[in-house]
């Protein structure tokens, strides 16, 4: 939920203005990720189609490979009309463009996507889950989502990886450490 240029989400975290935000995010990223590093954003590069060749452009001055899984403000997200005509353009900028994906992290199982399961809303500082229909069931497994712009960072089977809860990117490293901690826990 990086959110370049939205200047409601900028307001939210403190800053006067989004060209501030965006220059804090981009060097926080370039400080975590290597040349070589694939970063898995999971969606809201920006606000809105206005601000998407900006997003794009400074996602491009970025180290690492960078791959995404759509989120709601994400033209080229399948709950957009129009994404098929988005996809050559954004699929310039990302290796792989999904609206959601199942990886194995250290033995783990775990599912990525934009939005948290649906019984956990949109956060808790919004009753209700929107776009219900492009969440993914929780069968019991892991979840890693953004979207709620909550501080929150860790409940039940979900890890919220937005930028509003930690500031910076959220490593590999701790996501396996949070994995090892769930099992521990379902071991008691």
């Amino acid at each position: 939920d990086l959110h370049f240029g939205h200047n409601l989400v900028a307001n939210t975290r403190g800053y006067s203005n989004t060209v501030d935000m965006d220059n804090d995010i981009a060097i926080q990223w370039r400080k975590q990720v290597a040349p070589n590093d694939r970063v898995i954003f999971l969606g809201d590069l920006t606000v809105n189609a206005s601000k998407v060749d900006y997003a794009l452009g400074l996602i491009d001055k970025l180290p690492g490979e960078k791959v995404l899984i759509t989120g709601n403000h994400d033209p080229v997200a399948p709950q957009h009309k129009k994404c098929f005509a988005s996809y050559p353009e954004w699929s310039k900028h990302f290796s792989v463009i999904l609206p959601f994906a199942h990886k194995k992290l250290s033995g783990n199982d775990v599912l990525l996507s934009h939005y948290p399961y649906a019984k956990y809303g949109d956060g808790p500082e919004r009753a209700g889950a929107r776009y219900e229909q492009y969440r993914l069931p929780d069968l019991g497994l892991p979840l890693i989502h953004g979207h709620t712009h909550a501080k929150n960072r860790a409940y039940d089977r979900s890890l919220h990886v937005g930028w509003d809860a930690w500031g910076r990117l959220v490593s590999q490293t701790e996501v396996i450490d949070w994995l090892e901690c769930l099992n521990s826990n379902a071991d008691t």
